[in-house]
C-alpha cells in the first residue's frame, strides 16, 4: 500500500528546470511559463532552525515550494504546492504541519494547487476559519485578499 502523498513519478528536467512530476512541469508550461510575474521553480525555505537541547541536537525543518511567484517589489505573491487532491491520502500529514509552519513563520499562507487543462483548484488548509476553494486559470489575486488579511 503507497503512503499518503507519496507519488512514483520521475523527475522531469525542462527549460533547465527539474520538476518533481508530469503535473508540475504541466502546470508550469500552462500556468508558469507566460505569467507576467518574476518566479522561481522549487526554492527551499528554513522553516525551523536547527537545535540543542541539552545534549540532543534537532536538525532544522525546510519546506521547498514547487512554485514561488513573485510581485513586481520582489515580494512573494504566491507559494504555490502542487497536489493531486486535498484528501489525507494526497496530503500527508508531515506536509500539512510544514504548511502550518511555513504560514507562522512567515505570514504566507500556501496555496494547495490542483491543476486542471485550463484552470486550476486552490485551497488554503489548516485555517481556523472555513476557506472555500477557489478556480483559477492566472496569479492576478492575492491569497492574502482571499482569506481577508
Amino acid at each position: 500500500m503507497n503512503k499518503a502523498g507519496t507519488h512514483f513519478n520521475r523527475k522531469i528536467e525542462y527549460d533547465g528546470y527539474k520538476f518533481d512530476s508530469q503535473k508540475e512541469l504541466n502546470f508550469y508550461l500552462t500556468f508558469v511559463k507566460e505569467c507576467p510575474y518574476r518566479f522561481d521553480i522549487q526554492r527551499s525555505f528554513t522553516v525551523l532552525d536547527s537545535c540543542a537541547i541539552g545534549g540532543l541536537k534537532y536538525r532544522r525543518t525546510d519546506y521547498k515550494a514547487d512554485f514561488v511567484i513573485y510581485n513586481e517589489d520582489n515580494s512573494i505573491r504566491h507559494v504555490i504546492d502542487i497536489k493531486n487532491g486535498y484528501t489525507p491520502y494526497a496530503i500527508d500529514p508531515k506536509s500539512r504541519l510544514k504548511f502550518k509552519m511555513f504560514g507562522a513563520k512567515t505570514g504566507i499562507p500556501i496555496e494547495v494547487v490542483v491543476p486542471r487543462k485550463h484552470d486550476f483548484r486552490l485551497q488554503v488548509l489548516g485555517l481556523t476559519t472555513k476557506f472555500e476553494e477557489r478556480v483559477f486559470s492566472n496569479f492576478d489575486y492575492t491569497v492574502m485578499d482571499l482569506i481577508g488579511g
